[in-house]
């Protein structure tokens, strides 16, 4: 299976409803050249992101995409148990 590129990703997000302004967009591919992360990457942190926040924050977006390079996350699993160590979820369970 070919991975999706993170400009694709983000049409077919739009796509489904999911709002994002053009400068958040913009911060996106920012957020990727500051980190020097992969497409992959990118998208993980996004679904992540998006199923523990009510709107995208862009400086959260950051934070987590270095956190999970920091902590040599390369799996959308492996991303999402980080997001609960953090306590990330904990706030939507209550």
């Amino acid at each position: 299976m070919q991975q999706k590129n993170l400009g694709y990703y983000l049409d077919e997000m739009q796509g489904k409803g999911f709002k994002l302004s053009y400068s958040d967009i913009l911060f996106i591919h920012f957020a990727q050249k500051f980190t020097n992360a992969n497409d992959k990457l990118m998208i993980i942190a996004l679904q992540v992101v998006w199923s523990t926040q009510f709107e995208f924050d862009p400086s959260f977006y950051l934070s987590f995409v270095e956190r999970l390079q920091e902590n040599d996350v390369k799996t959308k699993k492996e991303a999402i148990q980080m997001a609960k160590n953090l306590g990330l979820y904990d706030r939507l369970l209550k």
